[in-house]
């Protein structure tokens, strides 16, 4: 249980040292190495002859079991990351995906990735992301897997695999939606080749579907993926808004892994860009306002460059362009009273209707809607508690259930706010939860300090044990005996 070789100089110093505890557990709870005789759960029979209903009692993962060696995650391309000493024992590691062999790192993140069936955490390079000017090609990482499995096998133990992606900004009403070189967060590729693949409609056997009102989802023949461009807005509605469309595309008997963004799709605010629940509604009722002029015109805005308004276009949309994709003078247009402004001075020139939906609205009826919103968050906050302060109720049901299954659900994220979300979604077991962070080294200074502030609570925490367990051992000294064993 040492690390191993090939290590930094900074993680060579903690050879000799046993892997931390909490990262023993992690490991413990959710990964094996490839190669095992595994012993699948006896899967439970479908209630009332539904296969699909029951298909979450039926994702036993083939990866249960013990790992007594820190090695094979080491292997796996993942690293130990220490922040400070107060945090060594906390599961964290580092992910090199944007240097080196790319197509070995996808393959060991994958594999990881199946292995587990519980909650686990993925913090993405925003740096590597904003480098490439925000384009899919460098986004958050996601596994392509072919429709034959993997190499024919699905995924590793032979289990026939779907690999679910949830997101506010994936952006799939655009006509290039998929391609590596448009702006969007997915970043999608083939776990056999490394490839990218374009999962715009009409390439790689990608069709678009609407589900709810304002969901839209892109799903392939060619390759057991589910890209969902989520909305906070029916997700905070509907309890089994998650769920419903896992279940909807899933097939009994695979091995589920679901990657969910944080701000804007589970979660209604982002420390990092200083925004609030207020903030996040008007943002996400911003992106289905479609503006669509009568002729074409100049929108002029106080303090803003005029834009030129000549086809539909969204008031988010519109929101940046006066904003020059300043995100500072964009954020402060995330008013009530400035978005219903800016409606009202368009309103003689343009109509203006939800996304693609043929029916109209006036400004007050947008008004109308931003209030009914605000008083279902209440609504669900005053249910779920403190606990559950800020996340939405359908967030809770989708983990309860792929815990029960023993699927991998992964947070996957560029904000600073996961820890918040894994505090309150495992309060139990957030300091055992593992975090891998790709790139560290590529990070900025303000996202390394704030993932940094995550986790200070549990520096705390851990520091005030260390304290209580030097008080126990200097008492039992005093008295003449030794402290206790603490429990493995």
């Amino acid at each position: 249980t040492r690390y191993i070789a090939r290590a930094s100089n900074s993680e060579r110093a903690c050879a000799g040292r046993r892997a931390p505890r909490a990262t023993r557990a992690t490991l413990r709870r959710g990964v094996r190495p490839a190669g095992h005789n595994l012993r699948r759960r006896r899967r439970r029979r479908p209630r009332g002859g539904r296969a699909v209903a029951a298909h979450w009692a039926s994702g036993a993962c083939s990866g249960g079991g013990t790992v007594r060696r820190a090695r094979w995650v080491m292997d796996a391309a993942l690293r130990p990351l220490v922040l400070s000493p107060g945090l060594s024992d906390l599961a964290l590691f580092n992910l090199d995906l944007h240097t080196g062999d790319t197509l070995q790192t996808l393959r060991s993140y994958f594999h990881f990735c199946c292995q587990c069936r519980d909650l686990f955490v993925t913090t993405s390079c925003f740096a590597a992301w904003k480098k490439e000017k925000c384009t899919n090609g460098s986004a958050k990482l996601i596994p392509a897997v072919p429709a034959g499995g993997c190499g024919g096998n699905g995924a590793p133990g032979g289990e026939p695999c779907c690999v679910f992606f949830f997101d506010d900004n994936i952006n799939l009403h655009l006509a290039s939606a998929g391609a590596p070189g448009t702006k969007g967060i997915c970043n999608l590729r083939d776990v056999n080749t490394g490839e990218y693949i374009d999962f715009s409609v009409g390439s790689n056997g990608f069709v678009c579907e609407r589900l709810f009102r304002h969901t839209l989802v892109h799903h392939s023949t060619r390759y057991r993926n589910v890209l969902v461009q989520a909305n906070i807005l029916e997700a905070m509605s509907n309890a089994d808004y998650f769920t419903s469309i896992i279940e909807k595309y899933s097939h009994p008997g695979e091995k589920l892994i679901i990657y969910m963004d944080v701000n804007g799709t589970i979660l209604w605010s982002d420390s990092i860009m200083g925004l609030g629940p207020t903030e996040l509604v008007l943002e996400a009722m911003a992106s289905l306002t479609q503006v669509r002029p009568k002729a074409a015109f100049e929108f002029v805005w106080p303090d803003c460059p005029p834009v030129k308004v000549e086809k539909p276009v969204d008031l988010k949309q519109l929101m940046n362009d006066i904003s020059r994709d300043n995100k500072q003078v964009f954020a402060s247009h995330l008013k009530l009273d400035t978005a219903v402004g800016m409606l009202r001075i368009l309103e003689p020139r343009a109509e203006f209707g939800w996304g693609e939906l043929v029916e109209t609205f006036s400004p007050e009826e947008f008004g109308s809607a931003f209030d009914a919103y605000m008083v279902e968050l209440r609504k669900q906050d005053s249910g779920e508690g403190v606990v559950g302060h800020g996340i939405t109720r359908s967030w809770f049901r989708c983990l309860q259930k792929c815990k029960e299954a023993g699927h991998a659900l992964v947070i996957n994220s560029f904000g600073m706010d996961t820890q918040a979300v894994v505090r309150r979604s495992t309060p139990e077991e957030a300091s055992r939860v593992m975090h891998v962070a790709v790139n560290f080294e590529m990070w900025s200074e303000r996202d390394t300090t704030k993932f940094l502030a995550q986790f200070q609570e549990e520096e705390r925490t851990w520091a005030a044990s260390a304290s209580s367990r030097a008080g126990v051992a200097a008492s039992a000294s005093a008295a003449g005996g030794a402290p206790p064993a603490p429990p493995d």
